[in-house]
């Protein structure tokens, strides 16, 4: 049910965006409300607060983003504050991010390696994998795990491109147990 509001509404707003050309803006928007709302743990307690009135809610985001968002920024808070859905605002907001980016054709990967890479391989590792997807550009998050022994493990969206040599050493024991000796 939480995934359906998300979409639904970071749907809703995806296409008010795209049909008034406000892509650029109401992302730097979605972006630092996040950042608000993360550091401000008060102001989202008392958005989502069921025992505040609504038009308290409303009256506390036009103080404090209008004339700061984009007005198709603010009148997605207020709706979403009407409609009583502010708890899902996080995934709302997530939801939309991800959908500008596959609009934009911003892939987003994360790379394991054993140890840490420097920047050419980095780059190597990025025109790698613009060159096999249809992404224009990567946001790569890098993370290091040296129980992969070796190699990479890569995850772009739930596809996992495992070239480990922990993986390869367990494919090898597999391989091995499932020999029969007479």
């Amino acid at each position: 049910m939480a995934k359906l509001i998300s979409k639904t509404y970071g749907d809703a707003l995806f296409d008010a965006v795209m049909e008034q050309n406000k892509v650029e803006e109401v992302l730097s928007d979605v972006k630092e409300l996040k950042k608000v709302l993360k550091n401000s743990p008060d102001l989202k307690d008392y958005l989502n607060n069921t025992s505040v009135p609504e038009e308290h809610k409303t009256e506390a985001v036009a103080e404090l983003f209008e004339g700061r968002a984009d007005d198709i920024t603010v009148g997605f808070l207020m709706t979403v504050i009407r409609k009583g859905r502010f708890g899902e605002i996080d995934k709302t907001l997530d939801y939309f991010i991800e959908r500008v980016k596959e609009y934009k054709k911003i892939g987003v990967a994360y790379v394991t390696s054993a140890v840490s890479l420097n920047e050419d391989e980095k780059k190597q590792i990025e025109q790698k994998l613009l060159s096999v997807t249809d992404y224009s550009e990567f946001e790569i998050n890098y993370t290091i795990d040296p129980a992969i022994i070796g190699g990479l493990v890569i995850r772009i969206k739930d596809r996992v491109f495992d070239n480990s040599i922990k993986n390869r050493l367990d494919d090898l024991s597999g391989q091995l147990m499932r020999i029969h000796l007479s």
